[in-house]
């Protein structure tokens, strides 16, 4: 049987999530949410040239702040995937000041950039 670092035997039943635990939960919400919104990046990008113009740009992230808990982006110039990224990063943190959350944050940008531009960073 596996048992969670929780669990004192495999016969005894599920303890109360320890904090550790309940942080490893939590982190998976954060980024199936986060991630939707770079799914929504990429979505955009390939229907474009790999470049969204100003207004498309502020169009996906009013779609993605009523998809993912990030804030209202503000935008006036074309952006490609590392500009998206660094808005997306930008936007969760303004919203969520828990460096843990911000981790989860930048770790999916992280990741959308590694996909779509071969490894170019996000982090500012």
């Amino acid at each position: 049987k596996n048992l969670s670092y929780c669990a004192t035997s495999a016969e005894s039943p599920p303890p109360p999530l320890c904090p550790a635990c309940q942080w490893d939960d939590e982190a998976v919400q954060w980024r199936g949410e986060f991630s939707e919104a770079t799914a929504m990046i990429s979505d955009a990008l390939a229907r474009s040239s790999g470049t969204l113009d100003a207004p498309a740009v502020e169009e996906l992230f009013r779609q993605m702040v009523q998809r993912a808990e990030i804030a209202p982006v503000s935008n006036d110039s074309p952006a490609g995937v590392a500009e998206l990224a660094n808005l997306l990063q930008d936007a969760i943190e303004r919203l969520h000041p828990q460096p843990a959350i911000r981790a989860v944050g930048r770790e999916v940008c992280q990741q959308l950039v590694a996909e779509k531009a071969g490894g170019r960073d996000c982090s500012g």
